[in-house]
């Protein structure tokens, strides 16, 4: 009998899951060891409200996806909303011989 009989949603999505390429990206983000962040971690790391982070994850400034009902954020998807947005472009180390 295979697993999750009862819930047949469940058991297509389980069945799905064993289909994915071996770089086990899943809705469009790679599959890291990294930590995924939530809006309350933004917030504290960026100084603002819980509030503020949640409202542009959802008008789509900062990428991220919902897991159920919670937001959760790549450090490298923060990393690169964050270097769009800074106001001066990283200067080059000069070489010195």
């Amino acid at each position: 009998m295979p697993p999750f009989t009862a819930f047949p949603i469940l058991y297509r999505f389980s069945m799905r899951l064993r289909h994915y390429p071996a770089d086990r990206s899943f809705f469009g983000v790679a599959m890291t060891d990294s930590k995924l962040l939530t809006p309350a971690q933004i917030a504290l790391r960026l100084q603002l409200n819980e509030r503020t982070i949640t409202q542009w994850l959802r008008r789509g400034y900062l990428r991220g996806f919902k897991l159920g009902k919670e937001w959760r954020v790549n450090p490298r998807d923060l990393d690169a909303f964050l270097e769009a947005k800074a106001n001066v472009d990283p200067k080059p180390i000069p070489l010195t011989p």
